[in-house]
């Protein structure tokens, strides 16, 4: 349960997220955030609480050069097997027959919005906006919808994408928490 919603004018990257905690049919509100600034990184995690606890508590992000020509051969090769690490280190994630299991997560660093699936693949969305958790699709429709109308404020449209998946799906709950780098 969840819905992460990220968007980019190219420059920075604004992230939002739900509050709700589920397990089958038991929710409830979280304090601790979906959404966080680690280093110059803003992640926003579906999945797992504690593959949140780990990369915002254990994972110190690699240092990315300032003139980093190959910004996705960095995040695909340099970032994610740090992440790997931290993860094989506490014990979070499967390994099923030489195939590494984990969480979905999305990651904004210079004005770029990555999405790790639960196989670690980082994948770059061809938009400028992107979602995770089980609210993706209502809130990828609005966040098109949004960019099409003009809307100009990023922080309404995150808000935006996060109401429709409140309203529409069953996992999404407010108070949203909405930061940027």
């Amino acid at each position: 349960m969840t819905c992460i919603v990220a968007t980019t004018d190219g420059k920075t990257v604004w992230m939002g997220g739900d509050s709700l905690g589920a397990s089958g049919y038991f929710c409830t509100l979280r304090k601790d955030k979906k959404v966080f600034v680690n280093g110059e990184y803003i992640i926003g995690f579906t999945t797992s609480f504690r593959m949140g606890d780990l990369l915002k508590w254990s994972f110190v992000p690699p240092k990315m050069p300032k003139n980093e020509k190959n910004i996705e051969k960095f995040m695909a090769t340099k970032f994610i097997t740090k992440v790997l690490k931290v993860f094989d280190k506490n014990g979070y994630g499967k390994n099923e027959n030489n195939r590494k299991e984990g969480g979905e997560f999305l990651i904004g660093v210079r004005g770029k919005i990555f999405h790790v699936h639960g196989d670690y693949q980082m994948g770059l969305a061809a938009h400028d906006y992107d979602a995770c958790g089980c609210g993706t699709e209502l809130a990828l429709g609005s966040l098109m919808t949004s960019k099409k109308l003009k809307v100009d404020k990023p922080e309404e449209r995150l808000i935006m994408a996060l109401e429709a998946a409140q309203m529409f799906g069953g996992g999404v709950r407010e108070p949203w928490t909405i930061l940027r780098v």
